[in-house]
């Protein structure tokens, strides 16, 4: 039997949902590119609830055009925390998810029934994410000038929208702020998923040989960086200027768009910022 794109969107949501049998709590984070949303991830991993790690699920569904049950997969198969997190007598099953915006795409509403917290949105200054991204491409020997729906912005809006529309409670974060002030966003950020939290949270061991993705090392350079690290580190470089990028294909004037974006999601109702656990 040939199912029907509705029909499979619909089995492997059921699927997604049967997570919530397995995991205690499910904690998504959903980003553009570039914006430190792994950093965040490890914040988790160091947390004595939380036990599996599922890195962007929907990389394949959207890079190799893969099924949806590539992502169930994944989801169904995450990596155990317990070797790169924090030692504890108990450890939870809880799962954190984290995803880019322009993957998961039209996707979303699958993701989103999985998680048993508000959904996590991070944002970064887009003139960060997306001179991060040319960068990581030209490094790799691709065209940086990438598809501009590859940036996530006009995902990140779209999916907001639709938590607003159907009810679906989420936060966001500035992750420059995250960086800068950790405790002042990450406590009510914790507060808000029901977590208690710790500034232990925000150092951990390295775990430079760990490979995430599922696209065979195709990403690996893209996480280097934070797989070395040993906690998160303040952001004390200063955003490109907006006219410094190229025009082709329209490419500065939707870093321009990203920025308005940016700025109307800081003003969110929902926005975690420094002075939100005051």
């Amino acid at each position: 039997m040939i199912l029907s794109a509705e029909d499979l969107s619909k089995r492997t949501l059921l699927k997604l949902e049967r997570l919530r049998e397995k995991h205690a709590e499910i904690y998504t984070i959903i980003a553009p590119p570039r914006s430190c949303s792994t950093a965040l991830a490890r914040v988790f991993w160091e947390h004595s609830e939380v036990g599996y790690y599922c890195h962007e699920p929907f990389d394949a569904v959207y890079h190799n055009n893969s099924g949806l049950e590539t992502a169930g997969k994944a989801l169904r198969n995450p990596l155990n925390v317990l070797p790169f997190g924090e030692e504890a007598d108990v450890r939870g099953n809880a799962l954190v998810v984290k995803e880019m915006t322009f993957q998961v795409g039209k996707h979303f509403r699958n993701l989103a029934s999985a998680a048993t917290r508000p959904l996590i949105f991070l944002l970064r200054d887009p003139r960060f994410c997306i001179a991060s991204r040319m960068r990581h491409l030209r490094k790799g020997g691709q065209d940086p000038h990438f598809p501009l729906f590859e940036s996530g912005w006009a995902a990140l809006s779209s999916q907001v929208s639709q938590c607003k529309l159907a009810s679906i409670p989420y936060v966001l974060l500035d992750s420059t702020e995250m960086r800068n002030h950790p405790e002042a966003v990450l406590n009510p950020l914790f507060e808000r998923l029901g977590l208690t939290f710790s500034s232990d949270l925000l150092r951990w061991k390295a775990a430079s040989s760990l490979r995430l993705g599922s696209l065979d090392g195709e990403q690996d350079q893209w996480y280097e960086h934070v797989l070395r690290s040993q906690g998160l580190q303040p952001e004390s470089r200063t955003p490109r200027q907006a006219v410094s990028f190229p025009t082709r294909n329209g490419f500065r004037k939707h870093v321009l768009q990203s920025l308005e974006i940016y700025h109307a999601l800081r003003n969110d109702d929902q926005m975690i910022t420094t002075g939100s656990g005051q």
